[in-house]
């Protein structure tokens, strides 16, 4: 027999029609990637962004299309992008551990494929060099996904931390007025006739059931204020309920109907506004005087965000809507956030307002991670008398150049540029306090 053609037909053995149609799959997935990631690009670059990603779009739209046809050039398509990507990433981030993984993760996955189809391509059998890379390549996605359960970059402070001394202030009252007793959030309670000696010996006094269950996207997570006699609590839907703080009994009740995001119902308590305690208010140019109460309406207010994102006062004693604030009693948080899409939802806000002198202050939370236009987490003071906006603050528009350009240029510069503050706030001496998560991570205090 003829040697030759021995070893020829043992070099080459035909390709099965579901390795051709896995081949096709893979490359309209690579093809359809490829698209998305270029599309993309060309936003970033328009933002004065990256060519990465428009570059690696290309190539894995021309691997895809090679893929497809079952070129053996493929192959070394993907190799490439595989190298490129990671020295783009060495170059941009260094050698971070937890910026790596978003920029190399994708490829190494799209490598691995890539190895075990490799053969199916080639005009000879390279099974044994596909193996080897295809487990390299399962050696570092297993090694990667490891090292997400370990500490990486762990910043230690030099210096100590400041510690502002804040005096435990007994105003005399014994209300509990905001959601940690005073502005300074010390939860300090100036009370004696219960100590630690004492405590264990402490009944239930009385309980109100609210008649809704902590059930679906809904938990219980509110600390009621306590106002003279009158105890004001909040349930997950948006509820206001005031009851006797003797008793339990239910005074009144205000619904709002909110419309149910199915995310996150939460409400960690509300905010409480006398307007007549207010001895130095905040001065703005431009802002309204507060209307004068007819026969004591509103001289009182309980203040409230709703899970579908408005804000509200209500008669602290009669549990009605404050007409003179806002558009008949409430405030509409979204404007002015850009594109905000209520079936993620992109924005919320779940804790008791802030409530500092005649304004409200809130921060707000947003859905990290759904979309790269979603809303910023941007700050608002409001006026607690009539509800207009005083002043909004973006950090981010702020510190980066290029979202300050992008600000002058459209209202959307929120959706992209902003911090995510949660909505919990602290106020002490005219300075706000907030801490901040995605995009940048980090604590700030602006003196207003």
């Amino acid at each position: 027999m003829d040697t030759s053609i021995k070893n020829g037909a043992a070099a080459s053995q035909p390709v099965s029609r579901g390795k051709r149609l896995a081949l096709v799959f893979f490359g309209i997935f690579l093809l359809l990637s490829g698209l998305a990631l270029g599309v993309g690009g060309v936003e970033l670059i328009s933002l004065g962004g990256s060519w990465y990603y428009l570059l690696a779009g290309l190539g894995l739209v021309l691997a895809g299309v090679l893929y497809i046809r079952r070129k053996p050039l493929a192959s070394a398509i993907v190799a490439v992008l595989v190298l490129a990507t990671l020295a783009w990433a060495v170059w941009e981030i260094g050698f971070a551990f937890w910026p790596m993984v978003p920029r190399l993760a994708p490829f190494l996955v799209i490598g691995f494929a890539a190895a075990i189809v490799h053969p199916w391509l080639a005009a000879r059998r390279a099974g044994g060099q596909s193996r080897a890379f295809a487990a390299l390549f399962a050696v570092l996605l297993v090694a990667g996904f490891a090292s997400m359960f370990r500490p990486h970059g762990v910043q230690e402070a030099t210096v100590q931390p400041q510690q502002d001394a804040v005096a435990a202030v007994n105003d005399g009252s014994a209300n509990w007025a905001h959601y940690s007793n005073g502005p300074e959030g010390t939860r300090f309670a100036p009370f004696t006739q219960i100590d630690k000696q004492n405590v264990g010996q402490l009944q239930v006094a009385w309980t109100y059931r609210t008649g809704e269950l902590a059930v679906g996207a809904s938990e219980s997570q509110n600390t009621p204020l306590q106002i003279g006699d009158t105890v004001y609590t909040c349930t997950p839907t948006s509820k206001v309920i005031a009851l006797d703080a003797d008793t339990g009994q239910e005074r009144w009740i205000f619904d709002s109907k909110p419309g149910n995001t199915k995310t996150w119902n939460r409400c960690r308590g509300v905010g409480y506004y006398e307007p007549a305690k207010v001895t130095k208010p905040f001065q703005f140019s431009g802002l309204q005087a507060a209307s004068v109460p007819e026969a004591g309406a509103c001289a009182r207010r309980i203040v409230q965000v709703t899970m579908d994102a408005r804000l509200i006062e209500i008669d602290a004693q009669t549990g009605k809507l404050c007409e003179g604030f806002g558009d008949k009693g409430a405030v509409d948080l979204m404007l002015g956030l850009g594109k905000v899409r209520m079936n993620v939802p992109y924005y919320a806000y779940t804790s008791a307002p802030t409530v500092v002198r005649n304004l409200i202050i809130l921060g707000g939370w947003v859905f990290d991670g759904r979309s790269i236009d979603e809303p910023s987490g941007v700050i608002r003071a409001y006026s607690a008398d009539t509800g207009e906006l005083v002043w909004a603050w973006d950090w981010a528009i702020r510190t980066s150049p290029s979202c300050r350009r992008k600000a002058k240029a459209t209202r959307a510069a929120r959706r992209t540029c902003g911090p995510r503050p949660p909505s919990m706030m602290r106020w002490a001496w005219c300075i706000c306090r907030w801490g901040t998560s995605s995009p940048i991570s980090g604590v700030a205090s602006v003196r207003r």
